[in-house]
């Protein structure tokens, strides 16, 4: 499939997405409503560009610049963007992306909401290969400690408690 019909589903999908997400955030109460509808919005407005992109073909073309040998003249050269294709390994990466997250939301419940984000975290660095050990361990505690702070400390607003946290 080429890119920009790929483009255009996901576009339209997510703008329905945002428009079932919209009305199920009307029944929450007036101040809880403002950081969801943002958010909504912002998906709506990027979900909508993208559509509009999918309409413009040039979009989707790869221009270079080529620099004739003989003549020193500038050549523009333009290729059709490539079909984007996920080989084995990619699929493999998605399937345990997928499996973790049903874990980390199952998990939550039990564990607890930060102990399980930092190791979903973890786990997701490691399949990204991210070979820094420090990245690996410090980024996901300072997240945590960071949401730990704003919901918990500031806004007051309750999460997952588990055995752990």
């Amino acid at each position: 499939m080429e890119m920009w019909k790929r483009d255009r589903i996901v576009a339209i999908f997510m703008l329905v997405l945002s428009g079932l997400a919209y009305y199920g955030s009307r029944s929450f109460s007036e101040m809880a409503q403002i950081f969801p509808t943002y958010i909504i919005y912002v998906l709506a407005i990027l979900s909508l560009l993208l559509l509009l992109k999918t309409f413009n073909k040039d979009n989707y073309k790869h221009i270079e610049q080529e620099v004739d040998q003989k003549t020193g003249e500038v050549k523009e050269v333009i290729e059709k963007a490539e079909v984007v294709t996920i080989d084995q390994e990619g699929k493999k990466r998605v399937l345990i992306t997928v499996l973790a997250t049903i874990a980390y939301i199952y998990l939550m419940n039990y564990l607890g909401f930060f102990v399980t984000t930092y190791c979903f975290m973890f786990v997701l660095f490691t399949l990204l290969k991210v070979n820094n050990l420090m990245v690996k361990i410090f980024v996901p505690l300072f997240t945590s400690a960071f949401v730990f702070l704003i919901f918990r400390v500031f806004l007051t607003v309750p999460t997952p408690k588990g055995i752990f946290f």
